[in-house]
């Protein structure tokens, strides 16, 4: 019986009483390749955060030189992990195995600035519907839209009904949907919030 209570206690410590890295997804766009000798330091453009903890607008991201990165600064869909030893960089970040061909991977961006939906709200800008299209090879699609103040609410939908709803703090902004798994067609959003408001409309196209 103590046998089996020593293992419990050993595999309680091993395998439950290490703290995981941290682990960063976030929604990036390159501004500097980087430089260094085994291990080059990139930075990035911090567009939306969708795991963990960040409050930069900027990161460094460490990646070996053999593993180099893929993409230059079309947006980018970024899996990091902190860095765990001593350093002078802050807010610094390395790709798993410091390979940026795991960590890293292009996506589709579309946004909807505060500019526009402030025209379609008022009636005083240009508000034709927009068109988006996005690309077959990559996997993945993503809308940013403006934040309306303190709780921004937006609601999706198409001509089958509301496809998304969510609601966004001002610290969780930018507002973000994942148009992923929807279809081509005619979309509406709609928001409310304290400083911004209205609905907009666009197409989704896949080339």
């Amino acid at each position: 019986m103590k046998y089996l209570i020593c293992i419990l206690i050993l595999l309680s410590n091993n395998c439950f009483g290490q703290k995981a890295p941290d682990t960063l997804r976030i929604l990036a766009q390159k501004v500097e390749a980087g430089e260094g000798s085994k291990i080059y330091i990139a930075k990035y453009n911090v567009l939306k955060v969708l795991e963990g903890s960040l409050d930069a607008r900027t990161i460094s991201v460490g990646y070996a030189e053999y593993k180099g990165i893929n993409h230059d600064s079309e947006p980018v869909l970024l899996t990091l992990l902190k860095y765990e030893g001593r350093t002078s960089i802050k807010n610094y970040y390395h790709y798993p195995n410091y390979n940026a061909l795991e960590g890293a991977e292009k996506v589709n961006l579309l946004n909807i600035d505060q500019t526009y939906w402030e025209g379609c709200e008022t009636g005083k800008g240009a508000c034709e519907p927009l068109t988006f299209y996005r690309d077959l090879k990559l996997k993945k699609t993503f809308l940013l839209m403006p934040c309306g103040g303190t709780v921004t609410d937006i609601s999706l939908s198409n001509e089958d009904g509301v496809s998304l709803k969510n609601t966004w703090w001002a610290n969780n902004c930018p507002p973000m949907f994942d148009l992923t798994g929807l279809g081509d067609g005619a979309y509406s959003a709609y928001m409310l919030a304290c400083g911004l408001g209205g609905g907009v409309t666009f197409r989704l196209k896949t080339k």
